[in-house]
């Protein structure tokens, strides 16, 4: 991805899509590749794009706390249920990427379910 692209989520707020969402912050490069994020991302990107939740929280990181978005959705793959799992971190009033993943299991989607809930697919 060259540059950062600005799109506009289910509730219209606008959100940074980058490579941040692929960066391993405390190893340095990309983390596209671990465990096969690389086949999810485009559940991932509907994910974003079309989630069955997302949730307004605040979050203590290393220096300071944040206010954080939490984009959930729910798939079914031949195995069962798999979770798709978005996150952006309100950082300079921009709604920045931080991480996208499918979770191992769906107790990790439920332990996210906190704060506001600022969306339910209907």
């Amino acid at each position: 991805m060259d540059k950062p692209v600005v799109f506009r989520d289910v509730i219209n707020d606008p959100v940074v899509i980058s490579e941040e969402l692929f960066k391993d912050r405390s190893k340095g490069g990309f983390k596209v590749l671990k465990a096969d994020r690389e086949i999810y991302l485009p559940m991932l990107a509907d994910t974003i794009k079309d989630p069955a939740e997302i949730w307004l929280t605040w979050v203590q990181g290393k220096d300071k706390v944040r206010l954080c978005k939490r984009y959930i959705a729910v798939y079914k793959d031949i195995k069962g249920k798999v979770g798709g799992y978005a996150v952006f971190d309100l950082i300079d009033d921009v709604w920045q990427g931080t991480t996208a993943f499918k979770p191992e299991n769906m107790k990790y989607l439920d332990s996210m379910r906190e704060g506001t809930l600022l969306y339910v697919r209907k």
